[in-house]
């Protein structure tokens, strides 16, 4: 439980940090961050482990270009059911996913988790 509470506060300051570096998504209140942490968690959890061992080897062959738009993808749904986020473009949605992923990883490795 207290790995997840952990992962879910990592990915609650990446998105934080996310939206400030990427000028087309916005957040309307500073709670929107961990409400868009906890839908993006929730939904990347789901389709990763419905379809990870499938996603990964697709991954790996795209070297990582599926992963990327399945997160993108996630990302958007994210948009759609979180009211106070907004994201103003695709670019934005794409580039969002991509710094969510990369800035992820870095905490998650510094952090040896």
């Amino acid at each position: 439980m207290i790995a997840l509470i952990v992962h879910w506060l990592i990915l609650t300051f990446v998105v934080f940090i996310t939206f400030k570096l990427i000028p087309g998504l916005d957040a309307k209140k500073n709670s929107t961050y961990i409400w868009v942490a906890l839908v993006y968690g929730l939904i990347h959890a789901i389709i990763w482990g419905l379809l990870g061992a499938f996603l990964a080897i697709i991954s790996w062959v795209t070297l990582g270009l599926i992963g990327w738009l399945v997160n993108s993808f996630i990302l958007f749904i994210t948009d759609l059911l979180v009211e106070d986020f907004k994201a103003k473009s695709m670019g934005s949605i794409f580039s969002g996913a991509l710094l969510i992923w990369f800035f992820s990883m870095l905490l998650r490795t510094l952090l040896g988790l």
